[in-house]
């Protein structure tokens, strides 16, 4: 009884080993066909579900998606074999979370515990050491990727995997994970975790959506400022020639007019003449009796250069009358 039970303890493995475990696959070239990509994922294990992620806008697929295997085994071979690997001409990447890790590496120290127990020989690695800690690739692990290396190498990866290479390279449905049972516990968990990509894919897709509305009010702002600069330019080059034409109508109505300087009063006795300017001055009244003064008018001068008081030409003559009435007088 109890000798025979510790072998099946010991086989038995932790029920974090035995549910299903998602893995990241990136890097991957965007002309690859998801036929190709998938069918290389099922010589690491059962593949419950690989879906690569898609843009929403363009629908073409991304350069990334999730696989979810049905145990942690199947996730271990795929970081073992797959990532690093060479994929149209690039090293793609696989690797799993934290969480992830953890349940990898606590399944490579039980089978490393199991092999001590059962005194099997240690296996001899071809490679170093992975990301799982601890898993090293096998002579079957290399096995398995000459397999997949033939495989990329004569099909198209850029097309649908035909049949025939599925079949000689082992894939296809013989190499899918059986679907859990209803209201197991595996079931359950791969339920969960199909419900969260849900709901994850869905928030990507709000947050893309925001971002993109976002985006487009911003040129929309760009585009409403660029135009009213615009605008403002072009009815600035229409108005320069009418303030130019309006600056010299100013200018010249400023500009203030020579005026002609203000009569000379003179308050003198005797009859004389006078030449001085009095350009735009009123004639005057003239008294009787008044002293009679007869006023040559030049034409306006400036005030910086006025003009000096001239002879008249009958100046001779009024002074010979002038002279006469003296001696009237003196009779």
């Amino acid at each position: 009884g109890a000798p025979a039970a510790a072998p099946a303890a010991a086989a038995a493995a932790p029920a974090s080993t035995v549910a299903p475990m998602n893995v990241f696959v990136g890097r991957l070239p965007l002309d690859v066909h998801d036929s190709c990509v998938e069918a290389l994922l099922q010589q690491c294990g059962g593949v419950l579900k690989w879906k690569r992620t898609v843009d929403s806008d363009t629908n073409k697929a991304k350069a990334f998606g999730f696989c979810t295997f049905g145990d942690a085994e199947g996730a271990l071979q795929a970081v073992k074999l797959l990532n690093d690997f060479d994929l149209g001409g690039q090293k793609i990447l696989v690797k799993v979370g934290k969480k992830e890790q953890g349940v990898i590496d606590e399944l490579v120290a039980q089978k490393a515990r199991q092999a001590a127990r059962g005194g099997a020989q240690p296996q001899v690695y071809s490679s170093a050491p992975t990301a799982a800690l601890g898993a090293q690739r096998t002579a079957a692990d290399d096995e398995t990727l000459t397999k997949l290396r033939t495989f990329v190498d004569t099909v198209d990866t850029t097309r649908e995997a035909p049949a025939d290479a599925l079949k000689a390279l082992g894939g296809g449905d013989a190499a899918a994970a059986p679907a859990p049972a209803d209201g197991s516990h595996e079931q359950m968990i791969a339920a969960e975790m199909e419900k969260f990509r849900s709901k994850q894919a869905q928030r990507d897709k709000e947050l893309e959506e925001e971002r993109r509305r976002k985006l487009q009010a911003k040129i929309q702002e760009t585009m409403r400022l660029e135009k009213g600069i615009a605008d403002g330019l072009e009815s600035a080059t229409k108005r320069k020639p009418e303030r130019s034409a309006k600056g010299d109508d100013d200018a010249k109505r400023a500009r203030p007019m020579e005026s002609a300087p203000a009569p000379t009063e003179l308050s003198v006795g005797g009859d004389f003449k006078l030449g001085f300017n009095m350009a735009g001055a009123k004639a005057a009244p003239r008294v009787a009796g008044a002293p009679r003064i007869q006023v040559a008018a030049f034409g306006a001068e400036r005030e910086e250069t006025p003009r000096e008081l001239v002879r008249l030409d009958d100046d001779a003559g009024a002074s010979s009358s002038a002279a006469a009435s003296g001696g009237r007088a003196s009779s």
